[in-house]
This record gives C-alpha cells, sequence and structure tokens, in this order.
C-alpha cells in the first residue's frame, strides 16, 4: 500500500541521519545493522566502543575494514559487498 511505501522511505532516509548529524544515534545504529542483516545476510555482533589490541599485535601490512552506521557504509556494502573504509598498518 502507499502507507506501506511511504514508512519505508522514511525508514531508509532516517538510516543517512548521520550524514547530516555528528555522531551515529544508537536508534540509527540499529536501523543499518537490520538493514545489513535482512539484505546483505550480515550479522554484526554488538560490542564496546573500544576495541584495545595490543600494538605488538599488529604487523606491517594488516588490514582493517572499517564500517560507520551511518546509512553510506551499509549500502556500499550491500551494493558493492565491500567495507566503507580500510586502513592498512604501516610501522616501517
Amino acid at each position: 500500500s502507499i502507507v506501506e511505501a511511504l514508512l519505508g522511505v522514511v525508514k531508509t532516509l532516517a538510516m543517512f541521519i548521520p550524514e547530516i548529524t555528528p555522531g551515529v544515534p544508537d536508534s540509527v545504529a540499529k536501523l543499518n545493522v537490520d538493514f545489513l542483516s535482512k539484505y546483505e545476510t550480515l550479522t554484526m555482533e554488538p560490542r564496546e566502543d573500544v576495541v584495545d589490541i595490543d600494538e605488538s599485535m599488529i604487523s606491517s601490512g594488516d588490514w582493517f575494514g572499517i564500517m560507520r552506521l551511518d546509512g553510506l557504509d551499509p549500502m556500499i556494502s550491500w551494493g558493492s559487498g565491500a567495507i566503507g573504509h580500510s586502513v592498512v598498518a604501516m610501522w616501517e
């Protein structure tokens, strides 16, 4: 129905709120996680904001994929199967 379609548009637009505001509210992060779970079958487990990794365990060339749950990164992931941001450790 038209009402369901409009609700879908509003819900999709809400995923992109962090593009115009600082930070990612928990409610918006949940919308993005739900989207990825439903359409990309990607399950993201909740965790603390900080992941403490001992620097000695990271070698030059180690790759880290980073996804910000801001609407854009999840859409990139859904459309291309890629991660939003990539970083490589370079110690030497």
